[in-house]
C-alpha cells in the first residue's frame, strides 16, 4: 500500500513540475505585447527591474504603464537585457483549494478501489481517513504549483 501511494505521489510531483518547465519556454518579441503585463531590466532607462502592462509596441521602443504608480515609460529595445511576458496562473490559492477537493475525492475513492480489489482488512472509514486528507494535500499542492504565476522570457530581435 506504501509503494502505491509512494508511486502516485512521484509521479503527480514530476507532473506538476514538467508543466512549470513547458509554461517557460522562450518565445520572440512581436506587437502582440500589447496589453500584456511584462518585466524588464533596462538599466539605462532604470536601475530596478519595471513592472508594468504596454500599451503600445513598435520596432524600436517599448510604451507602458507602470503597475506600482501608473506612470508610463518608453523603453527603447535596444536598452532591454532581459524581458519577460507573464505566461498565465496568478491563481495559485483557487487552483491550490480545487485541487485539494479534487485530490481528496481521488485519494479516497482510489485508496477504497485498491483496499477492496487487494482484499485488504480495513473498515471503509478507516480507508477513507488515510485516502481524503493525502490526496487532498497532493492535489492542494499540485494545484498551488500549476496556478502560480509564471513569466516566460522573450527574445527581441532587433
Amino acid at each position: 500500500m506504501r509503494s502505491a501511494v509512494l508511486y502516485t505521489t512521484l509521479v503527480v510531483i514530476a507532473a506538476a513540475l514538467a508543466a512549470g518547465r513547458l509554461a517557460a519556454q522562450d518565445t520572440v518579441v512581436s506587437t502582440t505585447l500589447v496589453r500584456r503585463q511584462v518585466r524588464a531590466i533596462a538599466p539605462p532607462v532604470s536601475s530596478r527591474e519595471l513592472v508594468g502592462t504596454v500599451i503600445q509596441a513598435d520596432g524600436t521602443r517599448l510604451i507602458m504603464v507602470g503597475r506600482l504608480f501608473g506612470d508610463t515609460l518608453q523603453v527603447p529595445l535596444q536598452s532591454i537585457e532581459r524581458l519577460r511576458i507573464r505566461a498565465g496562473g496568478g491563481g495559485a490559492v483557487e487552483t491550490g483549494l480545487l485541487g485539494a477537493i479534487v485530490g481528496g475525492v481521488l485519494g479516497g475513492a482510489v485508496l477504497y478501489v485498491w483496499a477492496n480489489a487487494s482484499h485488504q482488512e480495513a473498515e471503509t472509514s478507516e480507508v477513507l481517513a488515510i485516502g481524503i486528507p493525502y490526496g487532498a494535500f497532493i492535489g492542494g499542492i499540485t494545484g498551488a504549483v500549476i496556478g502560480a504565476r509564471r513569466w516566460r522570457n522573450v527574445h527581441i530581435q532587433p
